[in-house]
């Protein structure tokens, strides 16, 4: 938490649910600590997915949508957010 509380934002953290080291119900309690109004930080949560973003083949639709282009759909709308362009 001491280290998150140093990261100028706004910024992004992308989390498994089933993280090892914090699930996404974890970081989301700790980022409302940092940020109450919610607008500094935002949250990712990725359904299934463990710290290195690994999901279980048992947990996976046969038509769902890979885990990075997920992430790196997510972090491109980010950053078009905070930096204001619109994309289109």
């Amino acid at each position: 938490e001491a280290v998150l509380a140093k990261v100028p934002g706004p910024a992004l953290v992308v989390q498994g649910e089933r993280d090892a080291f914090g699930s996404s119900d974890v970081i989301a309690e700790v980022l409302r600590g940092l940020d109450p109004e919610g607008s500094r930080w935002s949250l990712e949560a990725v359904p299934g997915a463990d710290h290195g973003f690994a999901i279980p083949k048992r947990g996976r639709a046969a038509d769902a949508e890979p885990v990075e282009l997920r992430i790196g759909r997510r972090v491109a709308a980010f950053v078009r957010r905070v930096s204001g362009v619109d994309g289109g």
